[in-house]
C-alpha cells in the first residue's frame, strides 16, 4: 500500500508479452493515448527522484526509484521509441546519476544513450555536457582511458563555448585526477593548474579545494610531508566558504587520509566523523 491505494506491480517479461498482443485500431490508438499519458506521469516521477538526490535526501530517493522502476523503464523506452525528445531530457536529468551511482549499469547506458540522441535533436549542449560528464565518470570506474578522454575532452569544450566555468572546471579536474593514478603526473599539474584558475575566476570554492586535495595527494605520493601540509592548509582556508554537500563529503574523505599521513590524529578522526555522519 502506498498513499492509502493498492499498487499493483506488474512483470517487464508480462508486461512486454501484453505490448505484443494484436490489437485493432482503436485498441492501438487508444493504448498510445495511455502510453503518452503514463509517460508524463512518470517524468515527473524522474524529475522528483532526481530533485531527491541532489538534496541528499538518497533513502527517500531510493525507495522512490524501487517502487517504480518498472514503470520508469516502460516510460523511458516509450519516449526513445516515438522520439519523444523533451520527455527524454526530463527522464536523463532526473535518473541517469542515480543509475550510475547505484550501479545500475544497462539502465544508465541506455539512458545517457537516449539522452544524447535528445541532445543533439534539441540542440541542447547543456544536457550533453551533462551526460559526458557521466559518461566519462563510467568509463573512468571501468579503466577505460580513452573513453573518459574522449567524454571529458569534449565536456571541457561545449563548456568553454558555453562559458560554463563550473562544468569546464570539474571536467579539468576529472581528467587530471585520473592521470594522477595513472602516474602521468606532468599532464596532472597542467590539467590543476587551468582547473584551479577556472575555479577561482568562477568563485567555485569547493572545486578550487578539490584541485588542492589532489596536489596534496600527489605530494603524499612523493612522501613531501611539507608539501602535504601546505596543501592541507589550503584545503582548510577554502572551507571556511560554503563549499556544498557534495564536496564537503570528498574533501573530509581526502582529509582524513592526509591528516593521517601528517600525523595529526586529532583531525584526521574529525575529517572522519564528518564523513560517516553524511553516510547514515
Amino acid at each position: 500500500f502506498q498513499d492509502d491505494r493498492t499498487r499493483y506491480k506488474l512483470l517487464d517479461t508480462v508486461r512486454e508479452f501484453l505490448s505484443q498482443m494484436p490489437r485493432d485500431d482503436a485498441e492501438v490508438k487508444e493504448r498510445e493515448a495511455c502510453a503518452t499519458r503514463h509517460a508524463e506521469r512518470y517524468g515527473q516521477v524522474a524529475e522528483q527522484i532526481g530533485i531527491m538526490m541532489t538534496e541528499g535526501r538518497w533513502s527517500e530517493g531510493t525507495e522512490k526509484l524501487w517502487a517504480e522502476i518498472g514503470n520508469l523503464r516502460a516510460a523511458c523506452d516509450y519516449c526513445a521509441r516515438v522520439s519523444w525528445f523533451s520527455l527524454t531530457r526530463k527522464f536523463a536529468l532526473g535518473l541517469t546519476r542515480t543509475f550510475y551511482e547505484m550501479a545500475m549499469r544497462t539502465d544508465f547506458e541506455h539512458t545517457v544513450q537516449n539522452g544524447l540522441e535528445a541532445a543533439k535533436a534539441l540542440g541542447d549542449l547543456s544536457l550533453e555536457a551533462t551526460l559526458l560528464g557521466l559518461a566519462g565518470a563510467d568509463a573512468a570506474s571501468r579503466k577505460d582511458e580513452a573513453g573518459w578522454r574522449s567524454a571529458w575532452l569534449r565536456r571541457v569544450e561545449i563548456c568553454d563555448g558555453l562559458g560554463d566555468l563550473d562544468g569546464e572546471t570539474d571536467a579539468l579536474f576529472d581528467m587530471a585526477w585520473e592521470c594522477v593514478l595513472l602516474d602521468k603526473i606532468v599532464e596532472a599539474d597542467v590539467l590543476l593548474s587551468k582547473a584551479a584558475d577556472l575555479a577561482e575566476r568562477a568563485g567555485n570554492h569547493g572545486l578550487l579545494a578539490s584541485c588542492y586535495v589532489v596536489r596534496a595527494q600527489i605530494e603524499k605520493r612523493a612522501e613531501n610531508i611539507d608539501g602535504i601540509r601546505h596543501w592541507v592548509h589550503e584545503v582548510e582556508k577554502q572551507l571556511e566558504f560554503d563549499v556544498g554537500n557534495r564536496h564537503v563529503t570528498y574533501l573530509s574523505q581526502h582529509l582524513t587520509y592526509l591528516n593521517e599521513a601528517l600525523g595529526d590524529m586529532e583531525r584526521a578522526q574529525s575529517c572522519c566523523t564528518v564523513v560517516l555522519s553524511r553516510a547514515i
